[in-house]
This record gives C-alpha cells, structure tokens and sequence, in this order.
C-alpha cells in the first residue's frame, strides 16, 4: 500500500491545523515555494526547520483513530462510532436513535480527518 493512501491529504492537513488540532506526527507535509509550490512527504525527524516552507501534520490513519472519539454526547443524545469498508471507499459514521452523520472517502485517513473537521466545526470535541 502507497503512504499517500495511509496519511491524510494535504488540504486537510491544512483544515485541520487551522482548526487547531496538534501538530505532532510520524509524517509532515513540507510545502516550499521557490518560485513554484512542490509538495512532499517528509519524517519528522528529517525536515529541515526554517521560514522558508510551512509543515502540516500528515495524519496516519492510526494517529486520526486516536484522535476520534468512540462516543460524543450532544444534549440529549449519545452518538456511538462506526466504521464501514465498501468495495471502493470507507465510511466514518456517528450514529443514535435513528440519527446519523456520515463522511465517505476512498481514502480511510481523508474520511477520519473529515469528520474529525465535522466534529470540530460542530464543537463536538
């Protein structure tokens, strides 16, 4: 399996830390721009520190399981984790009574960190 389909992307990455999430990852996203914006997947304990790029957190799929709440509770419901594999996608799902917020991606990392987002937007975490 390709990393890419292990860590989250880039753009949520970068909803994610301006949402406020720690940044503290196995895996960082470097953005440079030279004259142009290249992207790239970098270890921790080898990016290069400096005013010259930004870093985001590149999430694991482990990581943003942590990160994810197995329950949450709103004022007068408690909201229980699911996680689905189809075929060709994973689905994240809070679920309670008959009620249910759900996010799909092809990607499992991209799916967590989209609820993750959801969640946080809602000030459910």
């Amino acid at each position: 399996m390709k990393l890419e389909n292990q860590v989250v992307s880039l753009e949520l990455s970068k909803r994610l830390k301006d949402l406020g999430f720690e940044q503290k990852s196995l895996w960082w996203y470097e953005v440079y721009d030279e004259g142009g914006s290249c992207e790239k997947i970098s270890i921790l304990s080898k990016a290069i520190e400096g005013d010259y790029h930004q870093k985001y957190s590149a999430y694991t799929v482990a990581e943003l399981g942590e990160m994810l709440p197995s329950t949450f509770k709103t004022e007068n419901r408690m909201y229980i984790l699911k996680i689905d594999k189809f075929a060709d996608e994973f689905a994240i799902t809070y679920f309670s009574d008959g009620k249910a917020k759900t996010v799909q991606s092809d990607n499992e990392a991209n799916a967590r960190a989209e609820m993750l987002i959801w969640l946080k937007e809602n000030k459910y975490l």
